[in-house]
């Protein structure tokens, strides 16, 4: 099995969290070895059901055909304000041939502190096709920030290069129009 990191490539319209520090949404929450904390975040709106969901950088994770049997979401949250805040992650993709894969955690606490929290969605035996999209979505009508969120991808490659066919043929010479040996 091989785990690849799937990082932010692109924020999904319809996405409302704002821009709280950084450059811009994408990179303020791609990890890149190091937690920037409050540098770098975004903020949910004050509303249940506030997400930021990005689109997923593949180039060299888990292509059409790989078989993904784990997916971690990891994200680096703390509230806003005064009153902690609820929060969820979760995750989807294109099944191949057809069909789409999710997964979403069960609600999580942010405090005054950033904390960091992975939802493991294991046992999976699933067909990638495309698309790998990630998420956090607000829980409640309270502030958020996030300065960290990826997916980390496990998976086994598909085979590669399948066994030449064979083809058998008897020698022999026509006699007459008959086969001999």
């Amino acid at each position: 099995m091989t785990t690849f990191t799937a990082e932010a490539a692109s924020s999904v319209a319809g996405s409302d969290w704002t821009l709280d520090a950084g450059s811009d949404l994408v990179t303020a929450v791609n990890y890149g070895g190091s937690h920037d904390d409050d540098t770098s975040k975004v903020q949910s709106l004050n509303v249940i059901g506030s997400y930021q969901e990005y689109n997923a950088t593949m180039t060299g994770g888990p292509s059409t055909g790989d078989t993904i049997t784990q997916v971690d979401v990891v994200a680096r949250v703390k509230r806003a304000l005064a009153t902690d805040a609820n929060y969820n992650v979760g995750y989807s993709f294109t099944i191949s041939p057809s069909g789409t894969q999710t997964g979403t955690s069960a609600d999580q606490t942010s405090t005054s502190a950033w904390a960091t929290y992975t939802y493991t969605h294991s046992g999976l035996s699933v067909v990638y096709g495309s698309g790998f999209k990630f998420r956090i979505t607000a829980a409640q009508n309270r502030y958020l920030e996030c300065s960290t969120l990826y997916a980390v991808i496990t998976y086994t490659p598909a085979a590669t290069g399948a066994m030449p066919k064979t083809a058998v043929a008897r020698l022999g010479s026509k006699v007459g129009g008959l086969l001999t040996r």
